[in-house]
């Protein structure tokens, strides 16, 4: 095995959240160059993600690796919208802000009282080769990945209908999954 036994145990808690960005914000905009990943890693470095970004229409894909170890390989990220088709084909990156977060807050009931929410982020804006803008933002944290996007008003139209999400999670190896089903979500 290619881990220590607490190595088995953090992976095991590496997390992907994924969730809709309605804004994303950033600090310190950064040239992207075509075809290189952009990558971000955690505060401690232990965790990193790489956005790798097709210079033709093989699209966009997100891996992670922990500690050098690959815990997601490519994996594709694309949605497709009835009024553009897929924003994922012939992307190109408008531009890519960093920013890291280190704040704690309290909560009044639970396990923990403080939460610390200590994170390193990457906001990366696209453009479809529809003409279509959108926002993905990549988060790592000492224990975990956190992936969203977002639209803004174009088009003429402030909704828009989503009619496919393809973001896939190809984990590496041959893991155990746990997982429960809830038949109202």
């Amino acid at each position: 095995s290619f881990c220590e036994s607490s190595e088995r145990t953090m992976l095991r808690r590496l997390v992907i959240f994924v969730g809709i960005l309605s804004t994303a914000a950033g600090m310190g905009a950064v040239p992207a160059a075509v075809g290189e990943p952009l990558v971000v890693q955690s505060p401690n470095g232990n965790v990193r993600a790489k956005l790798h970004v097709a210079d033709h229409d093989d699209g966009l894909r997100f891996s992670v690796t922990w500690n050098g170890h690959p815990v997601l390989e490519p994996s594709a990220i694309d949605v497709e919208l009835v009024e553009v088709g897929s924003i994922a084909e012939g992307i190109a990156v408008i531009e890519v802000t960093r920013d890291e977060v280190d704040h704690t807050f309290e909560l009044p009931w639970g396990k923990a009282r403080n939460i610390r929410n200590h994170f390193r982020g990457l906001t990366s804006r696209l453009r479809s080769k529809q003409g279509f803008e959108w926002k993905l933002e990549l988060r790592t944290f000492d224990d975990g990945v956190a992936l969203r996007y977002g639209f803004s008003e174009q088009l003429g139209r402030r909704d828009l209908s989503i009619t496919d999400e393809k973001i896939e999670f190809r984990l590496a190896g041959e893991p155990t999954v746990l997982f429960t089903t809830c038949d109202s979500f």
